[in-house]
């Protein structure tokens, strides 16, 4: 926590800090980024865990049959498939709204230390300033209100403003539930490594931010990646009777224009955390994303969903029969449950890896689910339900691992040069390129001991290794 003491008398600021010696700054500097990474790795393991979790227990949902009925008084038993991608995503927007507004209010009114929130509070003739940073250690607030006003709170336009996340959160996340209707859980996460591309372009493009020739060189590894994954599922439905080549590729296009909405909402997001004035604090932001998505989802999208004809009594998708089947159909109803508590944790800390670095470490963050929940996927198919849940290994399942190792591969690239990352050295792995110019730049422009004519040079220097 850092804590500023602003005195109101302007004459006390004649004794102001006195000079630290250079050996006591270098360790103070090696103890802030050793726990600046201590608490980013808490925060990509969390996330993590909870993601994979997330995943696996949609894909499990959307494949369980649950009773309509309690079969009782002689009324024959009814029992259908939960396809229901609508109930997904109006289930992960109220335990956002559920979560993050109550915790949002909690930590205001109570001054509770947490990232992207400024508290401040009178001491006598002070005002003092406590600001623990986004990325867990100490930092300066950027505006500080001369009567010692709120820092949090945010203007009545920005509630109306944050509906535009919420929106694309809304659209993605309903993509993406109807696609993985059609994949498998595997294929349906590494599709989603799009967003690495999406995020990296839209960012260029929109935010004017430079990118290293390494971190290109990682994107068109993770284009190549997803080619074969898409591949893999073309094959596998085109040569598997009870797989529908149209339903397949169909779903693989949800799922890449899922991704896309997706970056667009993480830009979103991004933005309105990190202005400097106004800004919304994170816990805000979570919330008011899970009440305009209720509220668009439950409001709008559930109506024409019950109003267009289909399969599922009468419309494309009946709230009706999907509360039913929680109602009356245990293993549905807890399965339910537990995947509201790891999407909200999966949105929670990864919004605040977002806080805390940028939206593309969010993208990073999907790509190494990746592993993770397919091979839990592959435990659950032939270890734990012996068929019933997760899926199997196929015939073109070679093809997507093959996807796999290239998408770990781009994405380590792309992370350079923090961990876990591949530098492109001229090393046999990395093809002959050698780009330790780009890195050189990078490590001077982030040491702060580093004159700032020093730094300029390094730059330049790169470039001139790298293009000279």
């Amino acid at each position: 926590m850092n804590i500023l003491n602003i005195m109101t008398d302007s004459n006390s600021n004649t004794n102001a800090n006195a000079a630290t010696p250079a050996s006591n700054n270098d360790d103070n500097n090696n103890e802030r980024i050793m726990h600046t990474r201590t608490y980013q790795n808490l925060i990509f393991a969390t996330a993590l865990i909870a993601g994979t979790a997330a995943s696996i227990l949609s894909k499990s949902l959307l494949e369980t049959h649950g009773k309509l009925n309690d079969h009782q008084d002689g009324e024959d038993e009814k029992t259908e498939q939960f396809a229901k991608p609508l109930a997904l995503t109006l289930g992960m927007f109220v335990s956002l709204m559920l979560v993050g507004l109550p915790l949002h209010l909690l930590v205001v009114y109570m001054k509770i230390p947490f990232p992207g929130y400024i508290h401040i509070r009178r001491s006598g003739n002070a005002i003092v300033v406590e600001a623990p940073s986004d990325d867990g250690d100490e930092t300066t607030p950027l505006i500080i209100p001369r009567d010692g006003g709120d820092l949090n709170s945010v203007p009545s336009w920005m509630y109306l403003y944050l509906g535009m996340p919420g929106l694309f959160d809304l659209l993605a996340t309903a993509l993406a539930m109807i696609g993985l209707m059609y994949v498998n859980v595997s294929a349906y996460q590494l599709l989603r490594a799009t967003g690495i591309v999406w995020s990296t372009v839209l960012h260029q493009n929109l935010f004017a931010q430079r990118y290293f020739f390494f971190q290109w060189i990682g994107v068109v590894w993770n284009v190549f990646a997803i080619f074969l994954v898409i591949l893999a599922s073309v094959l596998n439905a085109c040569f598997e009777p009870s797989v529908s080549t149209r339903a397949t590729l169909g779903g693989i296009a949800l799922l890449l224009l899922s991704t896309l909405v997706q970056s667009l909402q993480l830009v979103a997001e991004e933005k309105v955390m990190k202005e400097d004035a106004p800004r919304a604090p994170p816990l805000l932001l979570l919330g008011m994303e899970g009440l305009w998505g209720t509220l668009l989802c439950g409001g709008i999208l559930y109506p024409i969903a019950m109003w267009i004809p289909g399969s599922d009594h009468g419309s494309l998708e009946s709230p009706h029969s999907a509360w039913a089947m929680l109602v009356h159909t245990p293993a549905i109803r807890n399965m339910f449950l537990l995947y509201m508590v790891s999407i909200c944790l999966y949105s929670l800390f990864s919004l605040l890896l977002t806080v805390s670095l940028s939206s593309t470490w969010h993208n990073i963050l999907d790509n190494a689910r990746l592993p993770l929940v397919w091979g839990v996927d592959l435990v659950i198919y032939y270890f734990v339900t012996k068929g019933n849940y997760g899926e199997p290994w196929t015939g073109y399942s070679w093809l997507q691992l093959a996807g796999l190792i290239f998408l770990i591969y781009g994405t380590c690239i792309y992370n350079a040069p923090d961990t876990p990352s591949i530098r492109l050295e001229g090393q046999w792995y990395a093809l002959g390129i050698n780009l330790a110019p780009e890195y050189a730049e990078i490590e001077l422009q982030r040491n702060p001991a580093v004159p700032g004519v020093v730094k300029w040079l390094g730059s330049a220097l790169g470039r001139r290794l790298k293009f000279g």
